[in-house]
């Protein structure tokens, strides 16, 4: 059951089965809407182009169903009004605001900590270095893993712990050097300029 829904300049809260107040941004929803514009139901796919979304959409109009089993959002962009489900809502809600990303850090090469940025590859292997990884990633914009191996199965490894490689007509993964005979600048090593 909903209640409580206060809508905000960048989000809206709401309270879901009797629980702290959780917030939703407002894109996050337009992304996630349910109406048949928007949402394949037979296939369970996006039918939304995202890129097409304004960044700070807001809703023209937001009311709870009268029994609190939906939140009904009226967009600027459709015709008609998306409705959320309490369930779906609970499924993707937590105590707290979880759409805040850390506040990322300048840096240039003078005023950045080396060992900011640094961590052994072998934290890797649990969930709290993969955390530590993508926080670091996330605050600094990088970060590098020492002591790992140098092969492609170590690569693969950090790269299934946050996320999937893409297939593409080349494969997944591929050793890349610097080699001076190919007739590509890209396989060599000087600067690939835009």
């Amino acid at each position: 059951m909903l209640k409580d829904l206060v809508l905000k300049d960048d989000m809206l809260t709401l309270s879901i089965n009797e629980g702290a107040a959780t917030g939703f941004d407002y894109f996050w929803l337009r992304d996630n809407a349910r109406d048949p514009e928007s949402f394949d139901s037979r296939s369970h796919q996006r039918e939304l182009y995202t890129a097409a979304v304004d960044p700070m959409i807001r809703p023209k109009a937001a009311r709870l169903s009268d029994d609190g089993a939906a939140l009904i959002l009226d967009w600027p962009d459709l015709d008609i009004e998306a409705h959320y489900e309490a369930g779906f809502l609970a499924d993707f809600s937590s105590a707290g605001d979880p759409m805040r990303m850390p506040e990322a850090t300048p840096w240039d090469g003078g005023s950045i900590d080396p060992e900011a940025v640094r961590l052994p590859y072998a934290t890797l292997t649990g969930n709290e270095g993969v955390t530590s990884l993508l926080e670091t990633m996330l605050a600094n914009g990088f970060a590098v893993l020492t002591d790992c191996p140098r092969d492609l199965t170590a690569v693969q490894t950090v790269v299934d712990s946050i996320g999937y490689v893409r297939q593409t007509i080349f494969g997944g993964l591929f050793e890349f050097e610097a080699n001076e005979n190919m007739a590509d600048s890209a396989y060599t090593p000087k600067e690939l300029r835009p």
